[in-house]
């Protein structure tokens, strides 16, 4: 009985957490890429900073905003 009451209630907060930790973890992965030589996104980010490439590290970053908005979005609303 009490399983049933306060699930929906804690699930509510876990959810909303996890969906606004999502924009630092891969935040995170930049520097694991490029400290490990891993092929990703974040390497490729700090690649075209290191080669002054605009456009490329633009496309990089709306993605990635595209990415944490839609994960909020979709935490926010599952519930």
């Amino acid at each position: 009985m009490i399983f049933f009451i306060f699930l929906p209630n804690s699930l509510l907060t876990i959810i909303t957490m996890f969906g606004m930790s999502i924009g630092a973890i891969l935040g995170g992965t930049t520097i694991i890429e490029t400290v490990f030589e891993y092929r990703g996104l974040g390497k490729m980010a700090a690649d075209a900073i290191t080669n002054r490439d605009y456009f490329s590290y633009a496309r990089i970053c709306n993605l990635d905003r595209n990415n944490f908005c839609n994960n909020k979005f979709i935490s926010r609303h599952i519930i």
